[in-house]
């Protein structure tokens, strides 16, 4: 189902999106703890949950880059108001849950070092989207003022030189690019932006048989480059395929996810609905409770299925802390961005 309002695929999405997140976060305790064969499983399933940041991208370029009409001022302000004050907020509570856990002193430092370093990993995320959000005016006048076929070509050369030249670059040195190029409007994480507004334009056509094909052979090729690389890597194995969301199969497989949810009709529902505007609720919480698992003894580094468990009780409880703030008027808006 469909409205002016919302695509209710994007809700589904996203909730399968954040719950991936958190299983991605919470194996990096197993995979830390082990160097046995059962690695690999736990690498597969990492694999398979990288489509979770680019589609939580391409939703936000969907969405965003919609109107017709240039991007005004005043949704700027609006845009960085909803997602830059949780963000804040978010920061200085995870800067003073690592002092109480002693992993960093009290000083200023701790505070002024987030101008170039998150406060906790996952947050790395919040500064690329605000950074995207900065070019919001330009992108929207963009992706209006011109062709599908030039779209094209953007995204290609997003995929050339933000996909395809750095995974040849890291492992034969020999394809690095000169320091002088700069493609700041066509490189990172702003393609997957801009891909999820030219699949909404454009993505229709691209059948649910057609989608599920594009998610199986996107993950088929990340695992397989993932074993490749764990096999033959041998004590120098980095992970570059199991952590990296800029791959071709992560890609295949991110487009193959979105278009499926996208083009596929959804009945609407309170839970789906609930459950997706308190996921960036679950983004915020869900490594205080994780942390809390792991200093009880309950990291699940030395079993895969209690790691998992682990993930799984992690979400939940996430989520109904999340649930919680949202019925707290005034609260919400500071924490989680909702008026």
């Amino acid at each position: 189902m469909r409205d002016q309002k919302r695509v209710i695929g994007y809700d589904y999405l996203r909730v399968i999106a954040i719950f991936m997140v958190v299983v991605i976060h919470g194996n990096v305790a197993f995979i830390a703890g082990n160097n046995e064969s059962s690695n690999i499983i736990a690498m597969w399933i990492d694999a398979f949950c990288l489509v979770s940041v680019p589609c939580f991208l391409m939703i936000s370029g969907a969405l965003l880059l919609e109107s017709e009409s240039s991007f005004p001022l005043k949704n700027m302000r609006k845009r960085f108001t909803k997602q830059g004050i949780p963000f804040l907020v978010w920061s200085f509570i995870y800067v003073f849950f690592r002092i109480i856990l002693k992993k960093i002193p009290l000083n200023s430092f701790a505070f002024t070092s987030l101008l170039y370093e998150p406060a906790y990993y996952q947050f790395w995320f919040m500064y690329t989207l605000l950074a995207i959000y900065l070019l919001l005016p330009v992108l929207t006048t963009l992706v209006h003022h011109i062709s599908r076929r030039v779209y094209q070509y953007v995204l290609g050369v997003w995929l050339l030189f933000s996909v395809l030249q750095p995974m040849l670059e890291h492992f034969f040195p020999s394809f690095r690019l000169s320091s002088h190029v700069d493609l700041v409007m066509c490189e990172g994480y702003l393609g997957y932006f801009l891909l999820g507004y030219y699949l909404k334009k454009y993505g229709s056509e691209i059948t649910k048989r057609n989608a599920i094909r594009l998610f199986v052979c996107g993950c088929a090729i990340t695992g397989i480059l993932v074993w490749s690389e764990y096999a033959f890597s041998g004590i120098n194995f980095q992970g570059y395929f199991y952590k990296n969301y800029l791959t071709p199969g992560v890609v295949l497989a991110s487009i193959g996810a979105f278009a499926f949810f996208q083009n596929r009709t959804f009945r609407h529902g309170y839970l789906i609905t609930c459950l997706s505007n308190i996921s960036i609720g679950v983004f915020y919480i869900h490594m205080l409770v994780m942390t809390a698992f792991e200093y009880a003894g309950f990291s699940g580094a030395n079993s895969l299925f209690i790691c998992e468990v682990k993930c799984a009780a992690v979400y939940g409880i996430s989520v109904v802390v999340s649930f919680c703030i949202s019925k707290i008027p005034g609260v919400r808006k500071i924490l989680l961005g909702i008026n």
